[in-house]
């Protein structure tokens, strides 16, 4: 495995901070995104275009689809 780092603002580090196993769920949560995300990458990657600036304003959107995508994967991800 390798370290990858991320910076949080402070609000949202204060309020994990506060609940019982959050640095666990988060980190299987971020794997499960970027296997996502990367995934969707490749399947896209004959369109340069897709991809680029997908995130330049917010993420939200693509998280919330994830999410709701996901949701048994990352339940099942946050009890590991």
């Amino acid at each position: 495995m390798t370290t990858f780092t991320v910076e949080l603002p402070d609000h949202l580090a204060a309020r994990l901070a506060t609940k019982a196993g959050a640095r666990r769920r988060v980190e299987s949560f971020l794997v499960g995104a970027i296997e996502v995300w990367l995934g969707r990458q490749r399947e896209t990657s004959g369109d340069a275009s897709t991809w680029s600036g997908a995130f330049e304003n917010s993420a939200d959107d693509f998280v919330d689809q994830l999410i709701d995508d996901n949701r048994d994967l990352f339940e099942e991800l946050a009890q590991r």
